[in-house]
């Protein structure tokens, strides 16, 4: 067998290669050079010496397969902690998809995210490097490292033997890895897994294509909602669930809607947001992508006198009002269902003066262009940007931080997805201090959400575990559209009746991103290579 070295061609498919691992990139991809060419290896840790196999070979780089790790870190566990058993080989484990890091000591894969959060901020938003070191603040680290997620979306697929499958997409974008349980879940969402797959109704109810989303909170337990291929989206039949949060104690969350996935680091991000704001208390806030509210009603909370919440979710919107005059804050904060890239400049200087903040946390995608053009060109005192995408985040940055408009003040990981590729980031951008005039908000368009009084409404779910209560809406019935659903078909079964719903589950795929190892041109090819996709819990983390 020969072996591959720096001195020797470059190793071909097939070929076998000895690799001295020198980083893990963005995805949790290890780094190493042999031949003259960058490889991509899988399951490795910094410093190990591994024998592997070259699977495909691109323009500028190698993606290769462990045959042997020769030197393991003192990183590597003794066993892979996020792992279930295989159900076509009886005996066997396979890997939970997208559990990138389950092969390290937890320690270590947030060491390995702070370092990848680093090079985004130097290498791809072009902060100076010493700004960068002087903006970036300790990780906040998660407790649990599994059994943290308060949500779970599997899919319902066929093995190649026949057999009914529930699990999460596999790498290859197509497979459904069927589970037996998620390590990455609250127990309580485990055992609703075991349950529901031996359920006969659901699986003669659901068929392939279907998806099976499972939500929990410690104050409403767990519902299950089905997905069924053909049948319109639903908003969950107006079920709420109520969530704790600093500050402000509790909010009322739409059942389908977003809410962090993990509670103990989204309350930390909250906390840290609510702290840098004690620190230095603006007069105004405008919170973009405000969802239901988390952000701008704390701010209010603390005494900020006037809050802008912006949101393109009617359902989300509803709940942040409702949330507002529940915890009496609806004299300071006001929520406006638009998209915020639609009306950027009118949102971000809807506030004027010295003391005016803004706040953003976009999806995945990051900001919008003409949001990122209104905050450069009109930019406020401070602006929080909270992300669950290093490459989008950097993206904006430079753009935000390039062109003077903002200066890079704190930046800070949070551990909200352990085991995964991703995490969420907390930074504070600091404008120059004066803000131009001559804007003011203005009626935005979009039509006003029909207003409802709060009242009292079941608990609305395919099916619910050890559920204490009925959840109360805070906004009474949610819309026609659910009722009418409801009336044309949902199927009977378990302790509760569903709505039929189905949820578009696309997601962007983040870009493979090095550390300090990889040249430009086989980054470039890489984020050619991973594609779009929606392997693995990941999917639905945001």
């Amino acid at each position: 067998m020969q072996l591959q070295n720096e001195t020797t061609p470059r190793p071909g498919a097939g070929g076998t290669v000895r690799l001295e691992i020198e980083d893990i990139a963005y995805r949790g991809f290890g780094v190493a050079r042999a031949g003259g060419a960058v490889h991509f290896v899988p399951g490795v840790c910094r410093g190990e010496t591994v024998l592997a196999a070259v699977e495909s070979v691109r323009k500028n780089f190698r993606i290769a397969r462990i045959l042997e790790i020769e030197t393991a870190s003192p990183d590597r566990l003794a066993e892979p902690d996020c792992r279930v058993p295989d159900t076509s080989a009886p005996g066997r484990e396979t890997r939970v998809p997208g559990c990138v890091y389950d092969h390290m000591l937890h320690a270590a894969e947030v060491r390995e995210k702070a370092a990848q959060l680093r090079t985004f901020l130097v290498r791809q938003a072009g902060i100076a490097p010493d700004a960068a070191d002087a903006a970036l603040e300790a990780p906040c680290v998660s407790p649990k490292s599994l059994a943290y997620r308060n949500k779970a979306e599997l899919h319902v697929g066929k093995a190649p033997d026949g057999r009914r499958t529930l699990g999460y997409i596999g790498e290859d974008n197509e497979t459904v890895v069927d589970m037996v349980r998620c390590p990455l879940s609250v127990p309580p969402i485990s055992a609703a897994i075991a349950e529901t797959r031996e359920d006969p109704d659901f699986a003669r109810w659901a068929p392939v294509g279907s998806r099976a989303v499972f939500r929990w909170s410690g104050h409403d337990g767990t519902a299950l909602f089905v997905d069924r291929p053909g049948f319109p989206a639903d908003d969950g039949g107006g079920a709420f669930f109520t969530e704790p949060t600093p500050v402000l104690g509790t909010l009322s969350v739409p059942a389908r809607g977003f809410w962090q996935m993990n509670g103990d680091v989204g309350a930390a991000l909250v906390s840290a947001v609510a702290g840098k704001l004690r620190d230095d208390m603006p007069e105004s806030l405008v919170d973009l992508y405000c969802g239901v509210g988390v952000f701008g009603l704390s701010a209010a909370k603390l005494g900020v006198k006037r809050v802008l919440g912006v949101e393109s979710g009617r359902d989300a919107v509803r709940a942040a009002r409702a949330n507002a005059r529940a915890h009496g804050l609806d004299g300071a904060a006001r929520f406006e269902c638009a998209d915020a890239g639609r009306g950027a400049a009118k949102f971000v200087s809807a506030f004027r003066g010295p003391g005016a903040d803004v706040l953003a946390d976009p999806p995945r995608a990051g900001l919008a262009p003409d949001v990122v053009r209104a905050l450069a060109a009109s930019p406020p005192r401070r602006l929080f940007y909270v992300s669950c995408a290093p490459d989008t985040l950097a993206r904006d940055l430079k753009t935000l931080c390039g062109g003077g408009a903002f200066r890079l003040e704190s930046a800070r990981l949070f551990d909200m997805f352990p085991r995964t590729a991703h995490f969420e980031t907390l930074c504070v951008l600091r404008g120059p201090g004066k803000r131009p005039s001559g804007f003011e908000l203005r009626d935005t368009g979009a039509p006003p959400p029909r207003r409802a009084e709060i009242g009292p409404t079941s608990f609305v779910a395919r099916k619910t575990f050890s559920c204490a209560r009925p959840t109360t809406s805070p906004i009474g019935e949610s819309s026609r559209s659910s009722a009418a659903r409801r009336a044309e078909g949902s199927h009977d079964f378990g302790r509760a009746t569903t709505p039929i719903v189905s949820v578009c589950a696309g997601s962007e795929r983040s870009c493979l991103q090095s550390s300090t190892l990889a040249p430009a041109a086989a980054m470039t090819d890489a984020m050619r290579w991973m594609r779009p996709g929606q392997s693995g819990p990941e999917n639905d983390a945001t």
